[in-house]
């Protein structure tokens, strides 16, 4: 049975994360780009990093399908998503910055509906803890940000101990390292 279409559907946003990890880009690159790195925080896949392949992510109950539509070395890579619901085609960007501390990571998924904006929020948190798992680093959350405020409650992050003791980011009580 097919999803009833409401007028949040039809609104689109634009959600971004970032954090910075105290590592070169290099390292951060690779877990970005590397298909079994990218396993071990993501999701099962066949991606390769050239511009134009297709690919797919593997989740439990979907099959995200995927395309490499930039790539800049080390700075950004981009593809498209489609997760196989009544979602739109969207893009996901991920860009690579040095910083003094390391390498701030930001992700921006484009052409979110506002319908779904709170679970891509959660997916997207999920996802910056696993990248945080593999690569074995505390991140210090820099910001958070949706591109409009359409009464959608937005992730405010902080830094609180978690329960093994350690600084960890949370958004809204929810640790980014897990438990």
């Amino acid at each position: 049975m097919k999803r009833k279409t409401t007028l949040l559907d039809s609104v689109r946003e634009k959600l971004e994360l970032s954090v910075v990890y105290p590592h070169a880009p290099e390292k951060v690159w690779r877990a970005l780009t590397d298909p079994r790195s990218l396993e071990k925080w993501m999701l099962p896949n066949d991606f390769r990093a050239e511009v134009g392949h297709r690919f797919h992510f593997q989740d439990r109950n979907r099959r995200i399908a995927c395309e490499v539509v930039a790539l800049d070395d080390h700075r950004r890579i981009a593809y498209t998503w489609r997760d196989g619901s009544d979602e739109p085609l969207s893009v996901v960007t991920w860009t690579l910055e040095a910083v003094e501390a390391g390498t701030r990571v930001s992700v921006e998924h484009a052409s979110v509906s506002v319908a779904s904006a709170v679970g891509a929020k959660m997916f997207w948190s999920g996802r910056f803890s696993g990248l945080s798992g593999m690569l074995r680093l505390t991140p210090r959350v820099r910001q958070t940000k949706m591109d409009r405020d359409n009464g959608v409650p937005t992730l405010r992050p902080l830094l609180a101990s978690s329960p093994k003791g350690r600084r960890a980011p949370f958004y809204n009580g929810v640790s980014l390292l897990g438990a």
